[in-house]
């Protein structure tokens, strides 16, 4: 995270995500490989349906982050994302940027965050999801737990709703 406050702009940060920590990584490129490392895993594991609706992404603080990112990125691929007390103190950039972005896909979205976090987590949070609901037909769902905080525990016990709330839309 220290690497990643160190970029001056969203720019900087789209082009070079953590770029010591990631050895160079670009959030983009970085997206893509999970979107096709996921399918190859799943493919050789188990019987999966490769369309858009079938095609979920989740992921907890920068997970959650880079799991938006990705949803944004790759409409055609994602058809949902989990996002779990998301990062946007990482990157406060994006939030201008995602009327433009959204606006190519269909996905459904499940915000959660818990209100032990931070009071930022939780406007920030609020901020995008009014920002992505101004277009009403989009399936996002939003959720502030009063005693959820910036843990594992926490997230692992969001994941079975995050799923439903997704395939449900």
């Amino acid at each position: 995270i220290n690497v990643i406050e160190q970029y001056e702009s969203r720019d900087d940060f789209d082009n070079n995500v953590a770029s010591k920590g990631f050895r160079s990584c670009k959030l983009s490129p970085f997206a893509c490989r999970l979107k096709n490392a996921s399918y190859h895993f799943d493919e050789k594991t188990y019987r999966v349906k490769k369309n858009t609706e079938n095609t979920f992404i989740a992921g907890s603080s920068m997970g959650g982050l880079i799991s938006l990112y990705a949803v944004m990125k790759y409409p055609a691929v994602f058809g949902g994302a989990g996002i779990l007390s998301p990062a946007f103190w990482i990157a406060p950039d994006l939030i201008k940027k995602i009327n433009k972005s959204y606006a190519l896909t269909n996905a459904a979205m499940y915000f959660v965050c818990g209100e032990m976090e931070s009071e930022e987590m939780v406007g920030d949070m609020k901020k995008v999801y009014s920002l992505l609901k101004a277009n009403k037909e989009k399936k996002i769902f939003i959720k502030t737990v009063k005693e959820g905080r910036h843990h594992e525990s926490f997230w692992q016990s969001e994941m079975y709703d995050c799923y439903i709330r997704i395939k449900k839309n």
